[in-house]
This record gives C-alpha cells, structure tokens and sequence, in this order.
C-alpha cells in the first residue's frame, strides 16, 4: 500500500475528496493507479483513501484556488506559482531537480474511505466480509 506522508496537518485532510501534487515518479514507475486504496499520513491524523484519478499536469495549468486547497495550512497561504514552487522545492533535497511553474508533476485525486482501519483493510484485501 502506497503511503502519502505529509510534514503539515494541511486543511485537506479532513474534505472527503481532495487532491495531492507528487513527483512525476508516481506515473512513471505506476506505484498508484485509480481504484488503489492509498494511505495518508499527517502529523495528527491517519487516513485511508480511494484513488479517483492520476494526472499529469504542469505546474502553470493549476489554478490559484486549486493549488490553495492543495497545500494550504495553518500560518501558511498561498498565492503564486512560484510559492507553490517554493513549497514543493523546500522538501527535496537540493540536488533533486528544482520544481518551476513549467514543471509536470502527477495530481491524484483521493476520496476518503470513512471508516477505514487496518482491519478492515485486511479484511479487505483477504476478500472475506463479513456480514453482522
């Protein structure tokens, strides 16, 4: 199971169907494709998401308000590309290729699955349910 890890309790992780913008890695190497059950780590919270979709897209072809919802959180706001740029570029290493607004990275869209814990999950991958 693919694991989102977030260094920030962003506003996100509490809507039922938000988004996360990741490397382009996440496509090539095919570590989640739609209808995968993912998991997301915050630093207070531990959710157990559906994946609706996995997209390329370039940095510049997000709008303001979607990159908001994405990566906003408390003392944090957003307002430009180049902020979001700034953002994603303060957790790699500086080696790693720099973001720029031109850059194509992978947008995921996740439902939450309430309810969801990890044995349930296992019930789930087992497929046998069982009913009470």
């Amino acid at each position: 199971m693919y694991n989102f890890k977030y260094k920030h309790d962003y506003y996100k992780q509490n809507i039922s169907t938000h988004t996360t913008v990741r490397g382009l890695q996440l496509i090539l190497k095919k570590r989640v494709k739609k209808g995968d059950i993912v998991r997301e780590t915050y630093p207070s919270k531990l959710n157990f998401c559906e994946v609706h979709s996995v997209t390329p897209r370039a940095i510049k072809d997000l709008s303001i308000e979607f990159l908001k919802a994405d990566c906003e959180y408390e003392g944090f706001t957003i307002s430009s590309h180049e902020e979001f740029c700034k953002l994603i570029n303060s957790f790699l290493p500086p080696f790693y290729q720099q973001a720029t607004p031109e850059s194509t990275k992978t947008v995921v869209v996740l439902k939450i699955i309430e309810g969801m814990s990890y044995e349930v999950l296992f019930l789930w991958k087992k497929r046998c349910w069982v009913t009470l």
